[in-house]
């Protein structure tokens, strides 16, 4: 499948900084269900639709070099549907932030609310979540 060719234009715009807030909908709880994720926990939905797995990796000290990786935290939803034939197909949203240890809270807040609006108020990323147009 072509992933198509990237044209020389503005494909999405961010707002720095933003206020996220959600409106409408259910509340939905998460509860721990005792599957073992090395680094992390899995919950399950108190209303059963979905699955969410967190993942922790911390950033640790090379001893050769003195310096610090990058911390990565994942956050995987899961929602399984049975298709007509009786198949059961589990599809996935995977969200991962890998930062140095060395930005600041206020950095890393922004780098998130960048990403938040690219995922939730971009209409020019959304066909490429849709359906992978990157024209």
């Amino acid at each position: 499948m072509s992933m198509g060719t990237l044209q020389p234009k503005v494909a999405s715009t961010s707002n720095t900084p933003i206020t996220v807030t959600m409106a409408g909908g259910d509340t939905v709880g998460f509860v721990e269900d005792g599957v073992q994720i090395s680094g992390g926990k899995h919950f399950i939905t108190t209303v059963g639709e979905f699955q969410v797995t967190l993942k922790n990796r911390p950033a640790v000290l090379d001893a050769k070099t003195g310096t610090y990786g990058k911390s990565k935290r994942t956050m995987s939803i899961t929602r399984p549907v049975v298709l007509p034939s009786g198949r059961i197909v589990f599809n996935t949203v995977r969200i991962e932030q890998e930062t140095h240890p060395s930005l600041d809270a206020a950095m890393v807040q922004d780098l998130r609310d960048i990403a938040w609006q690219a995922l939730v108020k971009d209409s020019g990323l959304e066909s490429f979540f849709t359906i992978g147009s990157l024209n």
